[in-house]
């Protein structure tokens, strides 16, 4: 994540990195503001659920509006990252923590990537093999399979015709835990929008 924030320092370019956990948030902070030499809440900003609307109002507005390195990275929680919040000044996305709903995952993604958004949007996902996120991707990615053949098939008139034997079930389309996980290791997923 650091290779990913010096990159986007040295572009001119802000970070959005998003976790679920706030122990992932507290770790984010802590790393960055080592390996970066930085300061919390000068180049390194967090939102998270504990924050008063004006603390986290104010932190918005100080990413939205301070040039350079300054301001460069937030830190969000996700769930603290809902109605109305605009994070198009940054270009790139972190997603630390797979998350169970992927419509909430795709929302804070589409907090970069929206209208008026004038950059490419680089998106990447940090997960450690064999920790349980992977599976959670897993299901999220099968759920989102899911929904989108109920919806579009449904329009179409596809899966009334298909019966209820051959219905998509979630059950069947995600991934069953392994009994023994692989020893972990660090796996990096990236894709540009």
């Amino acid at each position: 994540m650091v290779a990913i924030v010096r990159q986007a320092v040295r572009l001119g370019e802000k970070v959005v990195v998003f976790a679920e956990e706030h122990v992932h948030l507290d770790l984010v902070v802590g790393l960055l503001c080592h390996a970066m030499s930085w300061k919390r809440d000068e180049q390194v900003l967090r939102v998270d659920g504990n924050m008063t609307q004006g603390q986290r109002s104010d932190a918005f507005e100080r990413f939205q509006k301070e040039k350079g390195p300054r301001s460069a990275v937030m830190v969000a929680a996700v769930r603290a990252c809902g109605l109305g919040i605009d994070f198009t000044v940054a270009s790139r996305v972190v997603m630390l923590d797979a998350l169970w709903n992927p419509a909430s995952d795709q929302q804070a993604i589409s907090r970069v990537w929206r209208t008026g958004q004038q950059r490419r949007v680089h998106v990447y996902r940090l997960l450690v093999e064999g920790m349980g996120e992977m599976y959670k991707l897993r299901c999220a990615q099968a759920k989102q399979r899911l929904s989108h053949v109920i919806f579009h098939s449904a329009a179409g008139g596809a899966l009334a015709s298909a019966g209820t034997s051959s219905s998509p079930n979630l059950n069947d389309t995600c991934p069953r835990r392994p009994h023994s996980p692989p020893p972990p290791h660090p796996t990096l997923h990236q894709s540009s929008i």
